[in-house]
């Protein structure tokens, strides 16, 4: 539907799910390269760095989906493909059932990223050069958008401190609570957890307009510090702007992948406004689940099942007094709540219909 497989080279199938390359990664890969062998004096001595920064993002991504994979599979959900992009992976993955689950699958990937970080910072900590101890290395790297002593030291080194820094920063990028990155969506599962019987459509639309507040101000951000000098291959400013790009349309193609696919879901005559707790969706997903976590899952989807089971007889009681007083008084003498309710059990009552058809 968005055309990942148009806009990604295929790196074939690895344990079981297609992994692409977007092209986003390869242009921000020559960008780099660019910036790095032409405005660095340093890289231009050192031109392996830029490429192994590469190597290492790459790497990061792949983990940090592969992170959310495993999640996905032992919490109940589904992938067909992992697409690397430029710090980020951007194919969403089909997520559990439950809210709770989905936040949990989301939060993953900076978990997997923050895990490397503390590996990779237990390194820099316990390895001093001339000019700045361990210590002094690792609070440096802990700047997201202006490291110090990044590419000081020898190349192993250098090649631990870059894979010590990426992870860093994309734990932190990936925790903010906006969209495309993880914390975005794992805030949308937790706001459906909370409204459990609205549609999916108001906690994407909150999460999108925090995304788009965070965008403005960074571009805001990025004007005031355009002229500051730096020392840096990419420029603050320059990250600020991609930052808010990255932001913006990530809020953009959520909010219509969401409301595609709940147009999706009416065509099918299915009651897509419960949202977690649809009935359908249970006999969807082909992983059986095993151990305490999943058992406790599928005791909670138990027990909104027969919580939905309860609201579905009722609104077919009120629906009939509604018919009865439809009948006599005219469409006019419903109110809107009403006729929504009219609404879904008429097309539960043709799911139903077509099911045993």
């Amino acid at each position: 539907m968005y055309g990942h497989a148009s806009w990604s080279l295929s790196l074939g199938r690895w344990g079981g799910v297609n992994v692409r390359l977007h092209v986003f990664f390869v242009l921000f890969g020559v960008f780099t390269l660019f910036l790095g062998w032409r405005d660095h004096e340093l890289l231009q001595d050192r031109s392996w760095v830029a490429p192994t920064g590469l190597f290492l993002l790459f790497l990061s991504v792949l983990i940090h989906e592969m992170g959310h994979y495993v999640a996905a599979m032992r919490l109940g959900g589904d992938a067909d493909e992992i697409v690397i992009g430029p710090g980020l992976g951007l194919a969403p993955m089909q997520p559990p059932l439950e809210p709770q689950a989905e936040c949990l699958m989301h939060l993953a990937g900076p978990i997997v990223n923050f895990a490397m970080f503390m590996i990779t910072a237990g390194v820099v900590w316990a390895n001093g050069i001339v000019g700045a101890t361990g210590a002094e290395q690792l609070k440096g790297l802990l700047n997201p958008l202006q490291p110090q002593w990044l590419v000081e030291g020898p190349g192993w080194l250098v090649s631990v401190k870059l894979a010590c820094w990426i992870n860093w920063l994309m734990a932190l990028a990936n925790l903010l609570p906006a969209f495309p990155f993880d914390g975005g969506r794992a805030l949308r599962a937790a706001l459906s957890a909370r409204w459990p019987d609205e549609s999916p459509r108001r906690a994407a639309s909150i999460v999108g307009l925090v995304a788009k507040i965070a965008a403005a101000a960074l571009i805001v951000i990025a004007l005031v510090v355009r002229n500051q000098p730096t020392s840096q291959v990419i420029p603050l400013w320059f990250s600020l702007v991609i930052l808010a790009i990255f932001l913006y349309f990530g809020a953009k193609q959520e909010e219509e992948r969401t409301i595609d696919a709940e147009i999706e879901e009416e065509l099918f005559g299915y009651d897509f406004s419960q949202g977690y707790t649809s009935l359908e969706q249970s006999t969807e997903r082909r992983h059986d689940l095993t151990g305490p976590f999943a058992r406790w899952l599928e005791q909670r989807r138990e027990a909104k099942r027969q919580r939905q089971l309860e609201i579905e007889a009722d609104e077919e009681r009120r629906a009939d007094e509604l018919l009865g007083r439809l009948h006599e008084n005219g469409m006019d003498s419903l109110t809107d709540d009403e006729r929504l309710l009219l609404k879904r059990v008429s097309a539960r009552y043709r799911q139903r219909n077509s099911n045993q058809s």
